[in-house]
């Protein structure tokens, strides 16, 4: 296994949604930044930070990511966003679990998708998930650079 850093593994997930026929924009950012941009057009993938954690000689870094589309303002569509949105959020989960190119880090097979249908900007719906990238750590002083 070879050292991965974040912009790789963020790198990835954006190339990933972005192959996907469904999804017409992926981001990283605070989700604030959703009704900020004026670029995003939906169906949209967000992606989001949480705690990283090291144990041993492994990087865990949990990426969560926001599969959404925008509701109309009397929500008529949003049994269509659920329903589209759950199948695109699967299709993610399964390319990065099932990868073609080289792999170098672990993907736990456990995830939970949650529904969203309030509390994000715009009138946006859709299913969010955590996906726990493992990757090697390097514990070894000799193996950090340094100047001297």
């Amino acid at each position: 296994m070879n050292n991965y850093s974040l912009n790789q593994i963020l790198n990835l997930i954006r190339t990933v949604a972005l192959n996907h026929p469904q999804i017409n924009y992926c981001f990283w950012g605070e989700l604030s930044e959703i009704s900020a941009s004026d670029q995003i057009v939906y169906p949209m993938a967000w992606l989001n930070f949480t705690d990283t954690s090291i144990s041993e000689k492994t990087l865990n870094i949990p990426i969560e990511i926001i599969v959404a589309d925008l509701a109309t303002s009397d929500n008529r569509n949003e049994m269509d966003i659920s329903s589209d949105t759950l199948q695109i959020a699967t299709d993610l989960i399964s390319a990065l679990q099932n990868p073609t190119y080289q792999d170098d880090f672990y993907i736990k097979s456990n995830i939970t998708l949650s529904q969203i249908r309030e509390g994000l900007p715009d009138l946006v719906n859709g299913w969010k998930f955590i996906i726990n990238f493992e990757v090697r750590y390097i514990s070894d002083r000799c193996s950090i650079p340094n100047k001297i």
